[in-house]
Order: C-alpha cells, then sequence, then structure tokens
C-alpha cells in the first residue's frame, strides 16, 4: 500500500458508509480516538499516520466495499 494507499477521503468516505464515528472505528481497532483522527488527515498534513493493510481491508468490509469478499451477519441460533 506504499504508492496506492488510500486517500483521507476515501478512508473517511468509508468509515462513514460503516455508520461508525470516528471514536467507534478507533475502539475497533483497539487505538486512540486521535490516531484514529490522524489516518483520516491528508498524506500532506505531517501529523499523518498511513492506515495499514489489515485495517484498510476491514474497513473495506465493514462499508460493504471490498471488492472480492462481504460480510454477512450471523444468524442466531435458537437455544
Amino acid at each position: 500500500m506504499d504508492d496506492t494507499s488510500p486517500s483521507a477521503e476515501e478512508i473517511k468516505s468509508l468509515r462513514v458508509k460503516t455508520g461508525l464515528t470516528q471514536k467507534e472505528i478507533a475502539m475497533l481497532f483497539g487505538i486512540s480516538l486521535n490516531y484514529w483522527q490522524r489516518k483520516e488527515l491528508p498524506k500532506s498534513s505531517i501529523q499523518h499516520r498511513k492506515i495499514t493493510n489489515s485495517e484498510y481491508m476491514l474497513l473495506q468490509l465493514l462499508a460493504g466495499e471490498h471488492p472480492e469478499f462481504i460480510l454477512n451477519k450471523r444468524q442466531e441460533i435458537d437455544k
């Protein structure tokens, strides 16, 4: 994901499609809110942090935008 890493706009757009706030997505990934916010900053910003491959893939899955895979909600099993 060096030259082809997603833009800040794409990252934010995917997060918005998930319906999650920055705080919620940060908690999901186990990082601080501030660290997530830096991932949504433009690459030109000195405070920008790159999104990892696994974060990007999960974000695509949660947003229903992954090019190969989809997530399916687990069916509740009657006990």
